[in-house]
Order: structure tokens, then sequence, then C-alpha cells
């Protein structure tokens, strides 16, 4: 098969742990050290966001749980963000001594433009590839399928599990699911353009790929691996279901 761009438009990282004060200091002084890269800041009684709005990222922190979300990041760069995040956090467990993790998790929403097909077209030519031989299960709807989604939660063979959710989707349907951050970025107008420049239709996967009970010394190896095998996955579903 040949190599396919993903176009992974939302990435989290997210790591969970058992309730530690410490991180109630070490997350004002990691804002501080980290200004230059994250200048703008939000805090409440309970967590401390930290936002780089030019490359649409924020980095959550609270006593029992971390993520790090970042807006379009594109083929190239999804790995060096999943580093940064990584980075990151490395220095938030250096000040808290998070030793384990009670949930490790990576989840990436992908869009793949769809330009030859409308709408109805692709949701009809999916539904072939989900359900092959559909006609008792279209008289019994009876109607049309208008729309659809593949649902499955998966348990890879490196141990680690994942919710894929995959189908055809409109624009608008997309910003509904998907969660976005108007803060995140450098303007609301940045963030309007952003959104009138999204493609119209597009095949969507979302997948929220996590393992439990990690220790922190494993944890980078694993959102590594998972990275690394969900980005084959997301290209053998798009030859599957829409170039094969």
């Amino acid at each position: 098969m040949s190599s396919l761009d993903v176009p992974v438009r939302n990435l989290v990282v997210e790591w969970r742990y058992a309730p530690n004060l410490a991180v109630y200091a070490a997350m004002d002084q990691l804002g501080i050290e980290m200004q230059d890269v994250y200048p703008d800041w939000q805090r409440s009684a309970l967590t401390l966001e930290l936002r780089d709005k030019k490359h649409c990222r924020r980095f959550v922190m609270a006593y029992n749980r971390t993520f790090f979300h970042v807006v379009e990041p594109s083929n190239k760069q999804v790995s060096i963000e999943l580093d940064n995040a990584i980075e990151m956090f490395e220095k938030l467990s250096n000040r808290t001594s998070i030793q384990s993790l009670k949930r490790v998790g990576l989840r990436q929403w992908a869009a793949f433009p769809e330009k030859d097909d409308p709408l109805e077209r692709l949701t009809a030519r999916m539904a072939n590839r989900f359900q092959p031989d559909n006609k008792n299960l279209l008289e019994a709807l009876s109607g049309t399928v208008e729309d659809l989604s593949y649902v499955v939660d998966v348990k890879h063979n490196e141990g680690w599990k994942y919710a894929l959710r995959a189908g055809p989707m409109p624009k608008k349907q997309w910003f509904e699911a998907v969660p976005h951050e108007e803060s995140a970025f450098a303007s609301p107008e940045a963030f309007a353009k952003y959104k009138d420049e999204f493609p119209e239709t597009i095949f969507f996967v979302d997948m929220d790929a996590s393992k439990e009970d990690v220790p922190y010394t494993e944890s980078k190896m694993l959102l590594r691996k998972i990275r690394s095998s969900s980005h084959e996955i997301f290209q053998r579903l798009n030859a599957y279901l829409i170039r094969g």
C-alpha cells in the first residue's frame, strides 16, 4: 500500500493520576517557566491552562489529570506535537514525583477531504463497504440511509485499547462533534477563517486510544507506539472504505 498523508485535525494527549497536592505548586512554576512558549494562560482554583495561540496549542493541568490539545497539526507535525506534549508532562512530573498513571490516552480526529463525491454518494458507497449484503436491512429500515457511522471498541494486539468511529460527515457536523476552543486560536477571526476553509465533505475517523495502570517510565514509549500504529490504521481504513 502506498503512503498516504493522514490529515489529523485535532490531537489530545491525556494523563490521569492519583490526586496529587504537589501539582498545585508545580503548575504555577511550570507556567512561569514556559511563558515564552505559552504566553497566554487562564488560572482557576483547581486548574491552570497554558495557551500557545499561534500554534493552537493548550496544556491544561489539574490535581488528578493533565492534557495537551492541539488543532490542525499537519501529517508531518503530529509526532512532533506528541513529543511536545510528552516534554511538557515530563516537566510537570519531575516536579511532582508522579510514578504511576491511572490512564494514558491519545485521541486523534482525522478528516480526509472528499472532493469527488457529494455526501449522499459517499454515504451510499460507505454503506456498501460496511454492509455489502444490505438488501434485507434496507427493507427493514423502510427508507434510504442518509448518514452512518462505524463504531467499534478494539483491543489492539499490543495490549492497549481504542474506541473507533468512522464515516462520512459534512462540515457542520464536524464542528458539532469535535471539540474546538475558540480561545485556542489567535483571534475569533482566525477561528472563523479556519471553519470557513474546512472541507465541505469528509471521511472522518475518531480514534480514542488508551491504556490503564501504566508506570510513568513506560508512558512515553506507549504513546509513541500508539501513534505509529494508529497512523497505519488510519491509512488502511481509508484504503478499504474510500479508495478500495
